[in-house]
């Protein structure tokens, strides 16, 4: 009861109320929701049936913060700064007021919900910021019954922050950082990137029909469980990128089609990464947790194609590296001037590429502990080199109806080795065996020729 008196009392203080709005200010600071209200009704300026509000917007509501609507503003024509607060309380008392000094305790304050169903167009971004403040409780007086203080740390769960714009076609940005808990972020068709990061977030859910970008990065444990992530983008024209977030553990993106480069790296507790995406120019999937598994059920084609776009265009390909399981079923080809196809030290028992018909680029298969199988029912070409080497659980590999390479390089313990469709005078082939392997195709159409 303590506590909750001196939160109550600290809000108090510091919301100075519906204080009259100044419009002529470039950027309008509010701390309460009926400023927000006041804000819209008397700065909103309509031209034609459209309406404007020609300030940023800092807004500070450092108590519980309800929904605020943006109707029927059309067009903030400048920035929106977002704080949400998170308070520590600590006692600071005699070990006879204060049982099992020291002892914190933290709230973040409910985070705000945003909507609106009219704003197309923010001229600026929207930046949300958590703000730590370390507020000093008062003992507990002598004679009152004291209450029963945790000596770890704990901590209430606020709701997510809500942004639900279906209508915005226009946005700088969104950028989030700080130890929020949720984010949810509805953007209708903006074409502007996402960023998130150093935050604490279970829970964040992206809804937009196109973007420039989705970033989440250096991202801290959520308390309780694994973050997930989950966008319904249709196309992301320039970069998913997502790295170095612990506690990460769920990737989905089931409405992507397109997406120029894909980069998900150095996430420890990655388990699935899954995504409806057609087509991409890059992929990189590496040093993520030991049992991410990858399901790109749809992905046909990975290269450069006809979206070249600076500063991507020397990155082509895909590198996968340290899954625990690859499904690409429908992949049928990389395409660009060099698209190489790498998968590397994962532990992958089997790699099943049924539908892949070329790779205009390298194709490597190296280092692959626990690799015993290869399906390579359809490929028939390979623009630069085939290398499969240091699989040491790899006996058996075909590819009966591959016709050229620049050359290959095979070495592992291999029994038997088939590439009856290869035309022998336009590659280079180097090959080791088991010495149970029968060598005498090759024999026949490598050594005839030398």
């Amino acid at each position: 009861m303590v506590w909750s008196l001196r939160l109550a009392t600290f809000a108090v203080a510091i919301l100075p109320g519906a204080a009259q709005i100044d419009c002529t200010q470039s950027t309008l600071t509010l701390t309460a929701p009926a400023q927000a209200s006041s804000a819209i009704s008397s700065c909103g300026t309509p031209v034609n049936g459209v309406t404007t509000l020609k300030n940023s917007l800092s807004i500070n509501f450092t108590a519980v913060a309800p929904k605020v609507s943006f109707d029927p503003i059309d067009t903030i024509d400048g920035d929106i700064y977002i704080n949400v607060y998170r308070y520590t309380y600590f006692c600071e008392g005699e070990p006879a007021t204060c049982p099992n000094h020291p002892t914190k305790e933290s709230v973040i304050a409910a985070a705000p919900n945003f909507s609106s169903s009219t704003l197309r167009n923010i001229t600026g971004r929207i930046r949300v910021e958590c703000i730590a403040h370390q507020i000093p409780a008062a003992p507990i007086p002598i004679g009152l019954p004291s209450r029963r203080l945790k000596r770890q740390e704990t901590v209430t769960t606020a709701d997510p922050i809500t942004f639900d714009f279906p209508k915005l076609e226009i946005m700088d940005n969104l950028y989030a950082t700080g130890p929020l808990d949720g984010i949810y972020a509805n953007l209708g068709p903006s074409y502007n990137p996402v960023n998130i990061d150093a935050t604490r977030v279970s829970d964040l859910k992206v809804d937009m029909v196109n973007s420039s970008g989705l970033y989440f990065y250096d991202n801290l444990p959520p308390r309780g469980g694994k973050a997930s992530i989950i966008s319904t983008a249709t196309e992301i024209n320039s970069t998913i990128e997502m790295w170095n977030n612990t506690g990460l553990g769920t990737i989905s993106l089931p409405k992507l089609g397109y997406t120029r480069m894909f980069s998900i790296h150095d996430n420890p507790d990655l388990e699935t990464l899954e995504s409806s995406v057609t087509s991409m120019q890059y992929m990189n999937l590496t040093k993520n947790g030991p049992k991410t598994a990858l399901f790109l059920d749809q992905l046909h084609t990975i290269g450069e194609g006809q979206r070249e776009w600076w500063p991507y265009k020397s990155n082509h390909g895909s590198y996968l590296t340290g899954l625990a399981a690859i499904n690409l079923p429908a992949l049928k080809k990389t395409i660009g001037p060099t698209s190489d196809l790498r998968f590397t030290s994962n532990s992958i028992p089997d790699l099943q590429l049924s539908m892949l018909n070329s790779v205009n680029g390298s194709f490597i298969i190296e280092d692959n502990e626990s690799l015993f199988d290869i399906g390579l029912a359809r490929l028939q070409t390979i623009h630069a080199d085939l290398t499969v080497s240091g699989n040491p659980r790899l006996l058996n590999f075909t590819a009966n109806v591959l016709k050229t390479a620049a050359s290959i390089f095979m070495a592992g313990d291999f029994t038997n080795v088939e590439f009856f469709s290869l035309e022998s005078e336009s590659v280079n082939f180097e090959l080791s065996g088991a010495p149970s392997m029968d060598c005498s195709w090759f024999d026949d159409h490598f050594l005839a020729r030398s």
